[in-house]
């Protein structure tokens, strides 16, 4: 009735969103009311918060709300998103929506991205064959740095992983994309990195992943050192499933000319005690005494001799309170900044002393010069 007396379809919206009647809709999921509003005129690039200040406040709100909540969106194609399947991502596409449209969001910077967060199979398959969404285009913003990258990264739900960059990989996404933002570098070492991915590592190198892509901007710059290096006790084993897969792949164990905080695969697997995967590096064919330039441990030794950093703790710490793991060694919670328990913080700086000081025994029996 509001619009029928002469209501401007594209009016803003009262509260700290400043929305439209569009966005609204979209963000509810209301089909017929989205279709009756792009029939009449709704325009469906608007930016949500173009209002001075509107749209830091619908970013703030963002962070703070649940992962698992639809969050608030800078277009109306981001809010729909959010909605099952694409029936409403199809009507808002039809009426001249960007599907590449960075969306003003800190976690899910693309419609794409929303898609492969709800693991929706067919509806990536739409947006890159169909709707012609761009797989390759790079993040700004969010812990992953691509569309390919972030589905790696999702190996607690491998059927639909695999699917998901199987889809991504048939709409034309490049396996060896570099990537700037986020955590990994590569969709190849977010896959190594995630839990059971051995599956997606090597669809990826059968796709023509290269596994010996130097990583800009990482503190481990190629995947087999990330993978190496990775302080989890319990998953000794799966870990040195990860390092023989990327090995009999090809990944260079005495590689040159590489920068990054850790270097090669065995120092950083020294660095942090991984003496298993330590022993099978040098079997492998890993020069004990190899040097590393412009690194902190120029040899595997010093590595396994050296203190953990700081911010080394911090990654240690990270991957003791993000899985559940079938044998404990230590049980840590974080609170704040502050770690919940001193003893806990001893008993793990203690295991891994005991853990480093074996790999380094290990190194010298196996020739290593100090």
């Amino acid at each position: 009735m509001l619009l029928e007396d002469g209501a401007d379809v594209n009016m803003r919206l009262e509260g700290e969103w400043g929305g439209t009647a569009l966005v609204s809709a979209a963000s509810s999921g209301h089909f017929e009311i989205v279709k009756y509003l792009v029939e009449i005129g709704a325009d469906v690039n608007i930016l949500l918060g173009e209002k001075e200040g509107i749209h830091d406040n619908a970013l703030n709100m963002e962070r703070s709300r649940p992962r698992d909540k639809a969050p608030c969106h800078g277009y109306a194609i981001g809010m729909a998103a959010w909605a099952p399947g694409t029936e409403l991502l199809e009507k808002i596409l039809d009426a001249g929506a960007d599907v590449n449209q960075p969306l003003g969001s800190e976690f899910w910077p693309s419609v794409l991205a929303i898609k492969i967060e709800l693991r929706e199979v067919d509806s990536v398959k739409f947006l890159v064959q169909q709707a012609r969404a761009d797989p390759d285009l790079p993040f700004k913003t969010g812990e992953y740095g691509n569309a390919l990258e972030a589905a790696c990264c999702f190996g607690y739900s491998l059927d639909h992983v695999y699917e998901l960059v199987e889809a991504l990989l048939m709409g034309g996404a490049d396996v060896n994309m570099p990537v700037k933002n986020g955590r990994f570098g590569s969709a190849l070492s977010a896959a190594a990195w995630s839990e059971d991915g051995h599956r997606i590592v090597k669809l990826l190198i059968k796709a023509g992943a290269d596994v010996n892509m130097f990583l800009e901007n990482r503190d481990f710059s190629t995947a087999i050192a990330l993978v190496a290096a990775m302080p989890v006790p319990s998953w000794e084993w799966g870990r040195r499933e990860m390092v023989t897969l990327l090995v009999e792949a090809g990944a260079e164990l005495n590689p040159k000319g590489l920068v990054g905080k850790y270097g090669g695969a065995l120092p950083a697997a020294a660095l942090f005690g991984r003496e298993e995967t330590v022993q099978y590096l040098i079997n492998a064919g890993a020069d004990i005494n190899h040097r590393f330039e412009d690194i902190s441990y120029a040899t595997a030794l010093q590595a396994a001799q050296a203190n953990l950093s700081e911010k080394d703790w911090e990654w240690v710490i990270m991957f003791h309170n993000r899985f559940v793991y079938r044998q404990r060694v230590v049980s840590l919670e974080l609170k704040g900044d502050e770690l919940e328990g001193a003893s806990d913080e001893v008993e793990l700086r203690s295991w891994f002393k005991r853990r480093k000081d074996r790999t380094a025994c290990l190194l010298k029996e196996n020739g290593a010069i100090a």
